[in-house]
Protein backbone atom coordinates (compact mmCIF):
# COMPACT_ATOMS: atom_id res chain seq x y z
CA UNK A 1 0.00 0.00 0.00
CA UNK A 2 1.29 3.45 -0.86
CA UNK A 3 1.01 6.71 1.42
CA UNK A 4 0.49 9.52 -0.39
CA UNK A 5 1.38 13.16 0.85
CA UNK A 6 -0.37 16.35 0.02
CA UNK A 7 0.86 19.80 0.87
CA UNK A 8 -1.96 22.65 0.84
CA UNK A 9 1.09 24.68 1.18
CA UNK A 10 4.70 24.97 2.01
CA UNK A 11 6.11 28.85 2.28
CA UNK A 12 9.74 30.11 2.78
CA UNK A 13 9.50 32.55 5.61
CA UNK A 14 12.81 33.80 5.27
CA UNK A 15 16.13 32.30 3.76
CA UNK A 16 19.99 33.38 4.39
CA UNK A 17 22.72 32.40 1.83
CA UNK A 18 26.52 32.53 2.51
CA UNK A 19 27.75 31.67 -0.92
CA UNK A 20 31.70 33.21 -1.24
CA UNK A 21 32.81 34.27 -4.89
CA UNK A 22 34.69 31.50 -5.59
CA UNK A 23 31.50 29.38 -5.52
CA UNK A 24 29.55 32.00 -7.01
CA UNK A 25 31.31 32.22 -10.16
CA UNK A 26 30.21 28.04 -10.72
CA UNK A 27 26.79 29.09 -11.36
CA UNK A 28 27.38 31.42 -14.33
CA UNK A 29 24.26 32.50 -15.42
CA UNK A 30 22.10 30.76 -13.58
CA UNK A 31 22.61 32.92 -10.29
CA UNK A 32 20.33 35.85 -8.84
CA UNK A 33 22.46 38.07 -7.18
CA UNK A 34 19.58 38.76 -4.65
CA UNK A 35 19.63 35.48 -3.22
CA UNK A 36 22.82 36.06 -1.75
CA UNK A 37 25.43 38.89 -0.28
CA UNK A 38 28.25 38.84 -2.98
CA UNK A 39 31.03 39.10 0.18
CA UNK A 40 34.06 36.45 0.34
CA UNK A 41 33.89 37.49 4.27
CA UNK A 42 31.33 34.98 6.32
CA UNK A 43 29.33 37.33 8.73
CA UNK A 44 29.71 35.39 11.43
CA UNK A 45 28.74 38.53 14.10
CA UNK A 46 25.22 36.61 15.10
CA UNK A 47 27.59 33.95 16.47
CA UNK A 48 28.23 34.36 20.25
CA UNK A 49 32.04 35.20 20.51
CA UNK A 50 32.44 32.22 23.59
CA UNK A 51 31.28 29.67 20.74
CA UNK A 52 33.09 31.47 17.38
CA UNK A 53 36.37 29.82 18.96
CA UNK A 54 34.50 26.33 19.00
CA UNK A 55 33.30 26.25 15.43
CA UNK A 56 35.54 25.17 12.22
CA UNK A 57 34.54 27.07 9.62
CA UNK A 58 32.03 24.42 8.05
CA UNK A 59 29.98 25.28 11.41
CA UNK A 60 30.83 29.32 11.00
CA UNK A 61 28.78 29.07 8.21
CA UNK A 62 25.93 26.44 8.98
CA UNK A 63 25.72 28.73 12.14
CA UNK A 64 25.75 31.59 10.19
CA UNK A 65 23.12 31.11 7.73
CA UNK A 66 20.69 29.14 10.49
CA UNK A 67 20.80 32.64 12.26
CA UNK A 68 20.52 35.08 10.07
CA UNK A 69 17.00 32.89 8.94
CA UNK A 70 15.77 32.99 12.19
CA UNK A 71 16.37 36.29 13.21
CA UNK A 72 12.71 37.13 13.75
CA UNK A 73 11.08 33.54 13.26
CA UNK A 74 10.66 31.06 15.94
CA UNK A 75 11.34 27.35 14.16
CA UNK A 76 10.01 24.21 15.77
CA UNK A 77 12.30 21.63 14.28
CA UNK A 78 16.06 22.50 12.58
CA UNK A 79 17.33 20.08 10.26
CA UNK A 80 21.24 20.68 9.15
CA UNK A 81 22.17 18.99 6.00
CA UNK A 82 26.37 18.71 4.97
CA UNK A 83 28.11 15.53 2.60
CA UNK A 84 30.82 16.00 5.06
CA UNK A 85 30.64 17.67 7.61
CA UNK A 86 33.51 18.22 10.13
CA UNK A 87 35.87 16.93 7.26
CA UNK A 88 38.86 19.35 8.53
CA UNK A 89 39.08 18.98 11.99
CA UNK A 90 38.36 15.01 11.19
CA UNK A 91 41.48 15.43 8.84
CA UNK A 92 43.61 17.13 11.75
CA UNK A 93 42.75 14.22 13.80
CA UNK A 94 43.80 11.58 11.21
CA UNK A 95 47.57 13.47 10.58
CA UNK A 96 47.61 13.68 14.55
CA UNK A 97 47.29 9.53 14.83
CA UNK A 98 49.85 9.24 12.02
CA UNK A 99 52.24 11.49 13.93
CA UNK A 100 51.30 9.33 16.94
CA UNK A 101 50.69 12.56 18.99
CA UNK A 102 47.81 13.05 21.64
CA UNK A 103 44.44 13.94 20.15
CA UNK A 104 42.94 17.34 21.31
CA UNK A 105 39.78 16.73 23.17
CA UNK A 106 38.45 19.96 21.92
CA UNK A 107 39.02 18.82 18.04
CA UNK A 108 37.81 15.51 18.90
CA UNK A 109 34.85 16.82 20.83
CA UNK A 110 34.39 18.89 17.63
CA UNK A 111 34.57 16.42 14.79
CA UNK A 112 31.27 14.54 15.08
CA UNK A 113 28.68 15.28 12.41
CA UNK A 114 26.13 16.81 14.36
CA UNK A 115 28.77 19.75 15.56
CA UNK A 116 26.91 21.82 13.95
CA UNK A 117 23.54 20.95 15.06
CA UNK A 118 24.77 21.14 18.73
CA UNK A 119 26.37 24.16 18.79
CA UNK A 120 23.20 25.79 17.25
CA UNK A 121 20.78 23.99 20.23
CA UNK A 122 23.77 25.41 22.91
CA UNK A 123 23.88 29.19 21.18
CA UNK A 124 19.70 29.33 20.62
CA UNK A 125 18.90 27.40 24.42
CA UNK A 126 16.77 25.63 22.17
CA UNK A 127 14.58 22.43 23.30
CA UNK A 128 13.11 21.03 20.39
CA UNK A 129 14.47 18.57 17.82
CA UNK A 130 17.08 18.21 15.55
CA UNK A 131 18.57 16.18 13.33
CA UNK A 132 22.03 16.08 11.37
CA UNK A 133 21.20 14.73 7.62
CA UNK A 134 24.84 13.23 5.13
CA UNK A 135 23.42 11.51 2.46
CA UNK A 136 26.16 11.81 0.14
CA UNK A 137 25.00 13.76 -3.34
CA UNK A 138 21.88 13.84 -2.22
CA UNK A 139 22.05 15.38 1.02
CA UNK A 140 20.26 18.76 -0.11
CA UNK A 141 17.24 16.50 -1.21
CA UNK A 142 17.27 13.80 2.06
CA UNK A 143 17.18 17.17 4.11
CA UNK A 144 14.14 18.30 1.78
CA UNK A 145 12.01 15.36 2.42
CA UNK A 146 13.20 15.16 6.03
CA UNK A 147 11.41 18.18 6.39
CA UNK A 148 8.55 17.57 4.06
CA UNK A 149 8.00 14.11 5.72
CA UNK A 150 7.91 16.74 9.63
CA UNK A 151 5.39 19.10 7.87
CA UNK A 152 3.08 16.36 7.15
CA UNK A 153 2.97 15.14 10.56
CA UNK A 154 3.29 18.72 11.68
CA UNK A 155 1.68 21.13 9.49
CA UNK A 156 1.10 23.97 11.59
CA UNK A 157 5.13 24.06 12.65
CA UNK A 158 7.90 25.89 11.33
CA UNK A 159 11.33 24.50 10.00
CA UNK A 160 14.65 25.22 9.42
CA UNK A 161 16.67 23.53 7.09
CA UNK A 162 20.61 24.57 6.55
CA UNK A 163 22.78 22.76 3.67
CA UNK A 164 26.23 23.56 4.40
CA UNK A 165 29.60 22.30 3.18
CA UNK A 166 33.11 23.96 3.38
CA UNK A 167 35.63 23.20 0.57
CA UNK A 168 37.55 19.49 0.76
CA UNK A 169 40.98 20.45 1.57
Amino acid sequence: MKTRYHFNTVSIVSHAVYLPLQSAALLDNHSDERLYRDKSELDISLIPSTFRRRCSQASKIALSVAMQAIKSQSIDYAIFCSQHGEISHTLALLEQISQEEALSPTWFSQSVHNTASGLFTLCQHMTQSVTSIAAGKNTFLAGMIEGLTWLQLNPEKTILIVQFDEALP
